[in-house]
């Protein structure tokens, strides 16, 4: 595979009992700065201790990043959803969109308790690839509402 190919990596964490939410707002801007940097895009969400995230760019930074976020100790239960090429980017626009969800949220997004939840096991991970992909692009569709980019990104980081 080309190097310079579009590609994807999404997986699941569970925060490391410490982190507060001191502590990722400092991560998330040393990942912004960090994600820019190696023109990477994609997106953060967090519920209760538990992460998905979506990281989209050049198939050598992407994996470079992620194998950073892999031997980060304030991550634990790392399990990779999928890594594949892509053909366009999903969050063009945001070198590390984040959303802490609250229960409302995850109610209405399909599948999403079933990401955020406790059954997951290494041993489904197509089922849970699916599922992350059927969730993220139901949080896309969601959010798409909005039209104006700059008010759904002053919307997003007041969250």
């Amino acid at each position: 595979m080309d190097q310079q190919q579009l590609y994807k990596i999404m997986y699941i964490s569970s925060a490391s009992p410490n982190m507060s939410i001191e502590d990722l707002d400092r991560l998330l801007d040393k990942c912004r700065f960090k994600n820019a940097h190696f023109n990477i895009t994609g997106y953060l969400l967090h519920h209760n201790g538990r992460f998905i995230q979506l990281l989209e760019g050049k198939k050598i930074s992407v994996e470079y990043i992620y194998n950073t976020v892999k031997i980060d100790s304030r991550h634990n239960n790392l399990i990779e959803l999928c890594a594949e090429p892509i053909d366009s980017r999903m969050f063009p626009h945001w070198e590390m969109g984040f959303q802490h969800l609250s229960e409302q949220q995850i109610a209405e997004i399909s599948n999403a308790h079933q990401l955020f939840g406790n059954e997951m096991t290494s041993s489904d991970i197509d089922r849970l690839c699916r599922r992350a992909r059927a969730f993220f692009e139901a949080f896309v569709r969601s959010v798409a509402v909005v039209h104006d980019y700059n008010q759904l990104r002053d919307v997003m980081l007041r969250v």
